[in-house]
């Protein structure tokens, strides 16, 4: 079953809908990176954010603000409502 998404391109300030199926592998590929974290929203109606865990130790940290985030997140990210 796939579901809709959007990918969050730090770097180039995109933000892009695609299509994930059920594999979490598929947010690593999509998101380019070995490993990622859940920053849950804090705002009714906003979805959760899938982020690069690793966003910080690249040699140049993309930022961005997520109004639902109570922090800046760094790297790219998916947001996608969950079940």
């Amino acid at each position: 079953m796939t579901k809709t998404a959007y990918k969050i391109d730090a770097k180039n300030c995109t933000v892009t809908a695609i299509q994930l199926g059920d594999d979490f592998e598929e947010i690593n590929r999509e998101i380019g990176c070995d490993t990622f974290t859940v920053a849950p929203s804090y705002e009714p109606g906003f979805p959760d954010l899938f982020v690069d865990d690793n966003g910080l130790w690249t040699e140049t940290p993309y930022y961005f603000i997520y109004k639902a985030s109570q922090q800046p997140l760094v790297g790219n990210a998916i947001a996608m409502d969950v079940d």
